[in-house]
């Protein structure tokens, strides 16, 4: 090789090479730069947190989780990327263990910090907090105020000052975070509530604080995204809902679905397994009010289901009626068949048996015999009555219902007998139902309504509806909701179009299209700050519409409310967003506001006990402003009469002070009703719908008295010295009321209230925490409601208890056993006897010896 080649070759073999180290040299100079900015920024983070000792500031949730997950990204970085032999300057060391430090201890220097930023607030802003609204607020409320958290819940007793807070939150946020009045959204539910609240804050801050409701803030958000005015619709679902019955019903397909669900569906029918007791079946039977098309009360679903076979078929009968020979002996009283057909003479006994011959569980049996045993014993008697009497018994059984052939093998044994069918027509049928009170058509189309409203009001789909169905494991039920949607999907539908070709908007559409419209970006909300009162009647429709605000500008959400107050779910409102909201916004930061400023000790022991029966509701210890007042807290006023309970109430307005403030409350508005009286006079009240929505009342021995009478639900938010509490009464339309939602409700309910009365339960804490002196509760000696029992055992000062002894019946054990002084017939007197109050569905009685 040439000597000069060679050279160039040994020449340009050494460049490559110290290229190659200095390559290497930048490389490693490169690394420990990156690594000397990584320390730099360790250096940062720690003196970030460092300075919070100096300077705290708030570290709500959100900002805590990013300073936490790039101080551990950092860590992570600063290992992996560490230069071999690196030496570190002790400054360097300090800032790694301080770093390492610091993630160890990351949520305690969190807390930390927090609390010394409020101990800090609460000494500049004592002067602030000390007057809101001319009066100083407490330390809880202070303290709730100050959070500044990402997601908050005030869980506020009743009379504690919510809206005191919600004023003072406003006006600290205004004050120290420097944030714009029209960058703050103020929501409440009413009207009358939205205008005083926005009046309170004018007053307070002298700023135009926007205070909305739901609806109106969601017309306003339409009208912005459409760049027009939105019209709100006067067509009415109640008259859609005739008008349209009144049209299809000339097409035989409606008519025929509508039959089909008033003969075999309409009223509730329950398995046999979903009855304790015999008392259990009673109660059933009444409160359902199982009648005929004819309004006879029978005694089971299967009973009513044969008479309005019978009727629909143009056949005559008679219910129960008295066989027409004498059969009373020292076993068996009068005997009267389930069915009599007069035209041919038969008679026909339903048994309530399976196909072994055994009864239901609750069936109650004899002295040494089993239910089964008892019943089979006088299916064997009638059997043999109508065979030595020569008479006709047909039988029908329960498990042919069970098994879908009880009518079709009752019209095959009658027709054999020559009875002949006229079935009415689908036509003439649904006419029939139309007019039938017993059918209460009306309130048909009523469920209708309040089932089309509550489906619109939270935004469910009827496709979402018929899923939820599928899932539904009772097959009765089941069917029912299928035959209940075929008949009011096409109502909703003409509604929806009606409104579409009038382009108007409903009151729900108010909400769940503005929802819509800022998902899509059509409008971008202005708030930083969205403020809630009364957050524990929220439905999720009015939660999607916060949400969905909340998401576009991240922010910061303060709710307030107390969840034992939450008596809004017929309209929607559900507990679960309140008692587990960070199940739907993430992290949420709880506060508590326990002093009340309306009552003192004794009614806070009183309305906690009797509230937190319920172990759904969340805990919290209210506390009196003045924990020296030992005033008692209740009187139960009894009478064993309606007369003597209108004197017993009377007695207790007269020895009221003077000028006292009264305020009467109802489960219902017709509470009031049992006590008119000459002395106390009521003057109805009209609305601005022009609808009476409470009474001024007038004690003629009492002038000076201030008495109002109003309706629970109509009664949140105010208070009255003295409150009495009517009609504590066991009865379907007494307190708690026992009238059920219909089933097909469900449909539309989250099923998440498992505890019974537990809505009841707290609109009676409602009106207990309505009175700031003393509570009366008013009832019925000799039908007490569950709710004033259970106080009564509790915590009373009762008033004019008269009571003898009430023997329960040991049989249904609902009814009273009373003495009835046997008759004389032709002379002779009858043994006295005891029976069951509960006479129409219970057999039990007792001769005296």
């Amino acid at each position: 090789m040439d000597k000069n080649v060679m050279k160039n070759v040994i020449k340009s073999f050494i460049s490559t090479i110290l290229e190659w180290f200095k390559e290497k040299r930048r490389q490693k100079l490169r690394i420990i730069e990156e690594y000397r900015d990584l320390l730099e920024r360790a250096e940062y983070i720690s003196e970030r947190i460092n300075s919070l000792k100096i300077n705290p500031m708030y570290i709500n949730h959100d900002i805590k989780t990013r300073w936490k997950e790039e101080t551990v990204t950092l860590q992570r970085q600063l290992s992996e990327k560490s230069p071999k032999k690196y030496k570190h300057t002790e400054k360097e060391v300090m800032y790694l263990r301080l770093l390492a430090f610091n993630i160890e201890n990351f949520d305690n220097i969190c807390k930390s910090n927090n609390e010394t930023f409020i101990a800090n607030e609460l000494v500049e802003y004592e002067y602030f907090f000390n007057n809101i609204e001319g009066s100083s607020l407490d330390i809880q409320q202070r303290t709730c105020i100050l959070k500044d958290e990402i997601n908050n819940l005030v869980i506020a007793g009743a009379g504690s000052g919510k809206t005191k807070t919600i004023i003072g939150k406003v006006k600290y946020v205004l004050s120290r975070y420097r944030i714009s009045a029209d960058e703050i959204l103020v929501l409440s539910f009413t009207t009358a509530t939205a205008e005083e609240m926005k009046e309170r804050l004018h007053k307070e801050t002298n700023e135009k604080i926007e205070v909305r409701t739901f609806h109106s803030l969601g017309k306003d958000i339409i009208s912005k995204a459409e760049g027009k005015a939105i019209a709100k619709t006067n067509i009415e679902l109640e008259k859609v809902i005739n008008s349209v019955i009144d049209d299809v019903s000339l097409e035989p397909k409606f008519k025929k679905l509508v039959n089909v669900y008033f003969l075999e569906y309409f009223k509730e029918q329950k398995e046999d397994s979903e009855f304790e007791t015999l008392a259990d079946y009673y109660d059933y039977l009444r409160d359902k009010n199982i009648k005929t098309f004819k309004n006879e009360s029978v005694k089971s679903y299967e009973e009513m289901e044969i008479a309005n076979f019978l009727y629909r078929n143009n056949i005559s009968y008679i219910y129960e009626e008295k066989y027409k020979y004498p059969t009373e002996n020292i076993d068996y009283g009068p005997y009267r068949p389930d069915f009599y057909l007069p035209d041919l003479d038969i008679y026909i006994e339903h048994f309530g048996i399976d196909r072994n011959g055994n009864v239901p569980n609750f069936f109650s049996g004899g002295e040494g015999e089993t239910a089964t045993e008892k019943y089979n014993k006088g299916i064997t008697w009638k059997r043999k009555t109508h065979k030595e009497r020569g008479t006709t018994m047909v039988e029908t059984y329960s498990f042919e219902k069970k098994e879908g052939v009880l009518f079709v093998n009752l019209q095959k044994k009658l027709e054999n007998l020559g009875v002949q069918f006229f079935p009415m027509s689908d036509h003439e049928l649904f006419e029939k139902i139309k007019s039938n009170y017993i059918c209460n058509f009306d309130g048909f189309k009523k469920l209708i309504g309040t089932f089309l409203n509550y489906a619109k009001a939270n935004d469910i789909s009827f496709d979402e509806i018929r899923k939820k169905n599928e899932k539904n494991l009772n097959t009765f039920h089941r069917a029912r909701n299928q035959y209940f949607i075929q008949i009011v999907e096409p109502i909703f539908l003409k509604y929806e179009n009606m409104l579409k070709a009038e382009k108007e908007i409903d009151f729900n559409d108010m909400i769940n299209i503005a929802t819509r419209k800022i998902k899509k970006g059509d409008y971008r909300s202005p708030y930083r700050y969205i403020i809630v009162d009364e957050y524990q009647d929220i439905s999720f429709a009015r939660f999607s519409l916060i949400k969905s605000l909340k998401d576009q500008t991240n922010a910061k959400l303060f709710c307030v409310g107390d969840d034992w107050q939450s008596i809004y779910r017929f309209t929607g409102s559900a507990i679960q967003l309140f008692s587990k909201l960070e199940k739907y916004v993430g992290y949420t930061e709880k506060s508590y506001i326990e002093t009340t400023y309306r009552f003192n000790k004794n009614i806070i022991r009183i309305g906690e006990d009797f509230i937190t029966k319920n172990p759904s509701q969340l805990s919290k210890k209210l506390k009196p402003k003045d924990p020296n007042d030992n005033t008692p807290a209740c009187t139960i006023l009894m009478g064993d009469t309606k007369e003597a309970l209108q004197q017993h109430l009377i007695n207790a307005l007269i020895k009221l002070p003077v000028g006292a403030k009264v305020l009467f409350l109802g489960r219902y508005i017709r509470d009031y009703q049992s006590f008119v009286t000459d002395e106390l006079k009521f003057t109805p009240v009209k609305n601005k719908s022009n609808n009476v929505d409470r009474y001024i009342i007038t004690l003629s021995l009492r002038s000076d008295l201030f008495i109002e009478f109003m309706t629970i639900h109509k009664s949140k938010g105010l208070e009255s010295e003295f409150v009495f509490v009517l009609n504590n009464t066991n009865l379907k339309l007494g307190f708690p009321s026992q009238i059920e939602d219909d089933p097909v409700m469900q449909l539309l309910h989250d099923n998440e209230e498992k505890f019974e009365y537990g809505e009841e339960r707290r609109l009676f804490y409602v009106a207990l925490t309505r009175a700031k002196k003393h509570i009366y509760l008013v009832a019925d000696n000799k039908n007490k409601s569950t709710f004033l029992r259970e106080i009564e055992a509790r915590y009373k000062q009762s008033a004019h208890k008269k009571d003898s002894e009430n023997k329960y019946c040991p049989v249904c054990k609902k009814g009273i056993v009373t003495l009835k002084i046997g008759r004389t017939v032709n002379g002779r007197k009858r043994s006295d006897y005891y029976s069951c109050s509960n006479i129409k569905y219970c057999k039990y009685i007792i001769y005296e010896k």
